[in-house]
């Protein structure tokens, strides 16, 4: 707009002169750019990155809200008074003295990672990017720079070494060994503990190629190896070798494929279990009888968990190999079947898997923090709480083994433990491997307590062997005094007393010979409810009326496969040291007859018995108890509580033998001053069948002539007189070899011919066997007090055709002798 003024001569106004622009447009467009300056200024100062200029100096000439906020600093502070420098740790200085020549020669500086401080000191990483201004002259005269704040991503990088190393470490102080393979077959990691087992060095093991080792085809290694190649199931396999580097072992192997930058990997996990293969075979050894699954499942040491990786999540190689190969370590670790922890001071770090199942650690219960003890009753926190400053205070290897503890839930486990000393990120830690071995130390003591028995049952029954025979001879000349009636009536009795010692003799002899299992059972379908009555009443009598007594019999119980005799000592004995222990203060005895089922986990660490249906006798006192070493010794041969004379300590043991050789089984639960429950376990009979009861025959007499061959002449002379005055012609020999030449001299004299199995020069057995040479259809007796030597003899090759058992009563010998005469006769 423009305006101009005309006047006249004298000045005055004539008119005005005036043009006239439209500048709508132009001042729309200013308004415009005001607006989005100002939105351009707020971007500026307020984006998630920082911006600052700085001038030729160096020196901040402008710098936004974002990176103000990040130092702490006011703008009054900044401009015209800081430089670069001054912001920068001395590094991070150097750092960019290093780069400013090549900034000043391109004008560019690209992701330059460098350390700011804060007002107040503190440091954070930032990513810098830079650009030069040149002035109209061509020359630095300004400089604009873009700043990331990356402490977050430094953070998790850190965290992300730091699990790797965490994981790392695990991996190498891992008592179980682990190789990696490629699929080519090269290994490509292994631990110290794989190199150790084997018996070589790390190096070693990295040079091979498993798919040319031989003795992985010898031994199925190769086979089971390939088939987690090819199917990526998990292959479990256990095999004896002889490694590469000279190491004779038994291992446990574990393969699993995985998937490691994209590539399939095979990973083996072993352990030595040469241990476990020598205590089964021992236990093998010793107990010939047992079933041969029982005795493969009784040395299991570890559990191999076969559920392994079945894919990694692929990802791209270049930016996450590092999290590729902590989760394979993590995966790894999560798969072991021993249970591994990680401690901090006093405080878990890391459990894996098998670390809950062992303590019954249920999904969301979280026990990383919690103080250790805190998984333990009683004193056995404090007890692993002393092995773990152990480790600490040595910086090396703890190993502990057969411990004892009880866990919160009251539960006994006993644990092998080592704990290794490591430095995470520069701080100590102790890793920490647990395996449980509760049922192998239960199944060490029933080897140890069969290999006890055994070997005192040899020397039980030699004794009770020399024994019978002297009892034989003492009952045999004291049944001829009383049949001479020669005797009076006071001599009469004290012969009667020396029948009845004698017979007591003979009832601790059957002790023995059960003992020693020497003894001959006559088992038969029975019901033990009626024994159980028969023997209370007949203890009622002499326990005394402090003691209240209660027998609890359940309905429909089913017949057991049982010698009467033995099942009558074996409530005897409960119920009399239940009454031994109450006799003083008195108390309560419960006698329960029930029936159970055994379960798989019940009867797999006691050999011998299979899961199903049993017949339980259980006899409970309120008496003094026992302690744990008492408990342990309860069923040793001779070895008693009570006071001398008051017990021969074979009374337990023998319920013991009884048992097992029932099939059953015995345990024992007691408490000082509360009292203790014994428990019984008879297997049924399904099927039950009727049984007969037979009489057995007087004493009869008889016609013949008898050769006797025994080296005891008192033994000799008593039978030959009790055999005369039966009606038998009698012949007797002392020594074998002259036994054998005066039956060669005449063989068809005889019409009998009896002899003991144990003789000096010649036994019975081969006596017998040179007899049935001579002459085949004469009737042999054996008479022995050790029947050892004849199991699995079949007697009718050595022409016996009966065995007796001594101590023999004159009756018995005379019904046996008539029998077989009179067979013989009725055969002719």
């Amino acid at each position: 707009r423009g305006m101009v003024m005309e006047r006249f001569d004298d000045g005055k106004p004539l008119r005005v002169i005036g043009t006239h622009t439209d500048v709508t447009g132009r001042r729309l467009a200013e308004q415009e750019l005001l607006a989005n300056s100002d939105e351009i200024e707020d971007l500026y100062e307020n984006a998630p990155c920082g911006y600052h200029s700085l001038d030729e100096n160096g020196v901040f000439a402008r710098i936004n809200n974002t990176e103000l906020s990040w130092l702490g600093y006011t703008r009054e502070e900044m401009l015209g008074k800081k430089k670069l420098t001054d912001i920068l740790t001395p590094e991070s200085v150097k750092v960019f003295e290093n780069h400013f020549p090549l900034f000043r020669e391109t004008g560019q500086i690209s992701s330059l990672e460098m350390n700011l401080v804060r007002k107040d000191g503190s440091v954070f990483p930032c990513l810098v990017n830079a650009t030069a201004v040149q002035g109209e002259s061509g020359q630095f005269n300004m400089s604009r720079s873009t700043l990331f704040d990356i402490t977050e991503r430094k953070l998790g990088e850190s965290r992300l070494a730091e699990l790797g190393e965490f994981n790392q470490q695990i991996i190498n102080n891992s008592p179980i060994g682990i190789c990696i393979y490629r699929a080519d077959g090269q290994c490509v990691g292994v631990n110290d503990s794989g190199a150790k087992i084997v018996g070589a060095a790390k190096d070693e093991l990295m040079s091979e190629n498993f798919k040319e080792i031989k003795i992985w085809q010898d031994s199925g290694l190769m086979e089971a190896a390939m088939d987690t190649m090819n199917s990526g199931a998990g292959v479990s396999v256990n095999v004896h070798m002889t490694t590469s580097f000279g190491a004779e072992i038994w291992i446990l192997a574990v393969f699993n494929r995985f998937y490691m930058r994209g590539e399939p990997h095979l990973l083996l996990m072993f352990s030595d279990v040469s241990d476990v293969k020598n205590a089964e075979r021992m236990l093998r050894e010793s107990n010939e009888r047992l079933e041969e699954r029982v005795a493969e499942r009784s040395m299991e040491l570890i559990q191999a968990n076969r559920e392994l990786i079945d894919e990694i999540e692929k990802h791209a190689v270049t930016a996450l190999a590092l999290r590729d190969s902590e989760r394979s370590l993590m995966t790894i670790i999560e798969s072991s079947p021993i249970a591994i922890f990680v401690v901090r001071g006093q405080q878990y770090r890391f459990v894996n898997k098998s670390f809950k199942k062992l303590f019954v650690l249920v999904d969301g219960v979280e026990v990383v923090g919690e103080d250790i003890v805190t998984l333990y009753s009683d004193d056995s926190g404090k007890q692993i709480g002393d092995i773990l400053d152990q480790c600490i205070q040595r910086l090396e290897m703890v190993n502990r083994n057969e411990i004892v503890v009880t866990t919160r839930d009251r539960r006994k486990l006993c644990l092998n433990i080592w704990l290794q000393p490591i430095q995470l990120s520069g701080v100590s830690e102790v890793i920490g491997f647990m395996i449980d071995v509760s049922e192998q130390i239960e199944l060490r003591s029933h080897l140890n307590q069969s290999q006890k028995m055994e070997a005192l049952g040899s020397l039980a029954g030699g004794i009770a062997h020399d024994f019978n025979n002297i009892l034989y001879a003492i009952t045999g000349y004291t049944e001829l005094a009383l049949d001479s009636g020669d005797c009076g009536v006071n001599s009469t009795e004290h012969l009667d007393q020396v029948l009845k010692a004698a017979q007591r003799a003979a009832d601790l002899v059957k002790h023995i010979l059960t003992f020693s299992r020497q003894t001959n059972q006559e088992k038969k379908p029975l019901l033990i409810g009626l024994i159980l009555k028969e023997s209370l009443d007949f203890l009622r009598a002499s326990i005394t009326r402090n003691i209240d007594i209660r027998r609890h019999v359940s309905n429909g119980l089913h017949q057991v496969h049982a010698d009467p005799t033995q099942i009558h000592q074996v409530i005897m004995n409960l119920v009399t040291n239940a009454y031994h222990s109450m006799k003083d203060e008195g108390g309560r005895l419960d006698v329960t007859l029930d029936e159970v089922e055994l379960t798989e986990k019940f009867v797999s660490r006691r050999p011998g018995m299979i899961p199903g249906t049993y017949q339980r006798l259980k006899v409970s006192d309120t008496g003094h108890g026992m302690d744990g070493a008492t408990q342990e010794r309860i069923f040793d041969p001779y070895f008693t509580t009570k006071e001398v004379g008051q017990g021969t300590g074979l009374g337990l043991s023998v319920v013991h033998i009884i048992v097992t050789d029932h099939g059953g089984a015995i345990t024992v639960d007691s408490v000082p001053g509360v009292g203790t429950t014994f428990e019984v376990y008879f297997p049924i009979i399904i099927e039950e069948k009727k049984t007969t009861v037979e009489t057995k025959p007087l004493a009869s007499r008889g016609t013949g002539t008898l050769l006797i061959v025994d080296d005891e002449p008192m033994l000799t002379r008593s039978t030959k007189l009790h055999l005369e005055r039966l009606g038998y012609k009698v012949l007797i020999e002392n020594d074998p070899i002259r036994g054998l030449a005066t039956f060669e001299a005449r063989p068809h004299s005889f019409d009998l011919v009896i002899t003991d199995m144990s003789m000096p020069k010649m036994t019975g057995l081969q006596l017998c066997l040179n007899i049935s040479r001579i002459r085949k259809d004469i009737p042999i007796i054996l008479i022995t007090g050790f029947s050892d030597q004849l199991e699995g003899k079949n007697l009718s090759d050595y022409g016996i055709c009966s065995v007796l058992q001594k101590p023999i009563t004159k009756v018995d010998l005379a019904q046996i002798v008539n029998s077989v005469l009179s067979g013989v006769s009725n055969k002719g």
